[in-house]
């Protein structure tokens, strides 16, 4: 059983630049994204997006490697979005459930696939909460003006149409 977990860390991550001060065994790379195989069956998957992910870490590897990466990140973020998931092995058939998959056989290309997914997941509520707040201060700015009744909001009025 391994279990992988995602953080979004920051807005960005130079990956550039950590790709060479980091010596692991890169398997693949790209503009975009590295995964690296740390060590017996422990792989990293790192994006530019500001995401990380990790398979069969405990706690205190994942924390060390946080601390590793921290200097190659552009607008941290105080609290970490993450998001969990868990992969069966030896299982008869793939079978998918909410946070928990069961395949087959495990090599590295399956688990970078659920760690890819893992890692967009955590992204996706990311910029969610992103639209969200932008939709909530879009929809202060009228009530604002409507209150207000004067010259602004005269000219607002004619721009957009409720």
């Amino acid at each position: 059983m391994y279990k992988v977990i995602a953080y979004q860390i920051a807005d960005s991550i130079d990956i550039k630049t950590f790709k060479l001060n980091f010596k692991g065994d890169l398997i693949y790379g790209d503009s975009d994204e590295l995964f690296y195989n740390v060590n017996d069956e422990q792989y990293i998957y790192i994006f530019k997006y500001g995401v990380i992910s990790f398979s069969n870490y405990d706690a205190a590897g994942i924390s060390g490697f946080l601390q590793t990466i921290l200097p190659f990140c552009k607008n941290r973020f105080d609290e970490a979005l993450s998001d969990e998931f868990i992969v069966e092995t030896g299982a008869p058939e793939i079978k998918v459930g909410h946070n928990k998959i069961a395949i087959t056989s495990a090599d590295r290309n399956v688990i970078r696939i659920i760690m890819l997914n893992v890692s967009q997941s955590v992204a996706l509520d990311y910029y969610s909460e992103q639209s969200d707040r932008l939709w909530k201060r879009r929809t202060v700015t009228p009530r604002y003006w409507r209150k207000k009744e004067g010259w602004p909001y005269r000219v607002f009025a004619l721009k957009i149409h409720w």
